[in-house]
């Protein structure tokens, strides 16, 4: 008969067909990839963001360092890196992009420490400087060189 358009081949209306479970999971899974798709960028941004954040080491080349250790590592605005390590203070840049991270040239003060502090300090920068790899996981993280081995793990100090 005429003025039937909305007939589809097997007796279906469009509306009938759309209501099919197979339709239906195909729609959601559409709708689940365009929101990700638009969402995953700033999450990626947020979720590789170091800037505004601290870090205390929690292990050097393979050695953990006790609790109170005084140590840590400040990713500023502007790609500044800046901390302190033991007895001396050290500044420089980062940049950081993908999972990509380059830190350096860092700058540091001179400054007489009992000699398994400035090892644990000279060991702790050269760390940072060989960085090239970061995974971030919530409140931990984690460099590596470019090989891939890990030079360094964090723990978050600020609640950023």
């Amino acid at each position: 008969p005429s003025g039937m358009s909305g007939i589809v081949k097997g007796g279906n209306t469009g509306d009938e067909a759309m209501r099919t479970p197979g339709n239906a999971w195909n729609i959601g899974l559409v709708t689940a990839v365009c929101v990700f798709a638009l969402v995953s960028p700033l999450m990626a941004a947020k979720l590789q963001s170091l800037a505004g954040s601290e870090w205390r080491p929690i292990e050097v080349a393979g050695e953990a360092l006790p609790s109170n250790t005084q140590m840590f590592v400040r990713f500023e605005a502007e790609n500044k890196v800046a901390g302190i390590v033991g007895c001396i203070r050290f500044r420089g840049v980062y940049r950081l992009e993908n999972a990509t991270l380059r830190m350096g040239p860092l700058a540091s003060t001179r400054r007489a420490c009992e000699a398994y502090v400035m090892k644990r300090e000279a060991a702790f920068l050269r760390a940072l400087e060989y960085a090239r790899i970061f995974l971030r996981i919530g409140t931990k993280l984690t460099l590596k060189n470019a090989q891939g081995a890990t030079t360094v793990r964090l723990a978050q100090t600020d609640w950023d």
